[in-house]
């Protein structure tokens, strides 16, 4: 797949991330559940000040510094990833990395805090009280796809991942 292919969606990602933040933002009242798909999935918003998990929410300068040196080094490894030849998966990998720590860097520094909007039901009250949002998700499966990628699939001499 060629570099364009790889930035169109990862660009594509993030601004899809960043429009549903928004839309969230301006269209649902501040701890106002809405359940869909037979009250498994509930749409909220939900203010994250710090980092997954409301960590150190009491330090934002600290948490918009670490988001900004995190995004910076994925996005240097994702464009130096793409000008290598072949590697399709670790490309793939990276493009849904960079575009969901975009997203949430962006809402970090344009905000103050990331807008998260998904929660699902579940017996656990804990489990249940966590809100995720699209970044997240591509952070977690781009973070599974490196894993497989380099770990699962490994790296033969002469093979590329």
């Amino acid at each position: 797949m060629s570099i364009l292919v790889f930035l169109s969606l990862m660009i594509a990602l993030a601004v899809t991330d960043i429009g549903i933040k928004t839309i969230v933002e301006s269209g649902l009242e501040k701890d106002k559940e809405i359940s869909i798909l037979n009250d498994k999935v509930k749409l909220r918003r939900v203010h994250n000040k710090g980092l997954p998990f409301n960590k150190i929410e009491d330090k934002p300068e600290l948490v918009k510094k670490l988001s900004l040196v995190a995004t910076g080094f994925v996005g240097l490894q994702f464009m130096f990833t793409l000008l290598r030849s072949g590697r399709p998966i670790q490309k793939l990998a990276l493009t849904l990395l960079t575009a969901g720590a975009l997203s949430n860097t962006f809402d970090r520094c344009l905000r103050g805090y990331v807008i998260d909007y998904i929660g699902f039901e579940s017996k656990s009250e804990k489990w249940s009280s966590i809100t995720f949002n699209l970044a997240d998700f591509m952070i977690l499966t781009g973070s599974f796809i490196m894993l497989f990628a380099n770990l699962i699939l490994g790296r033969k001499k002469g093979k590329e991942v």
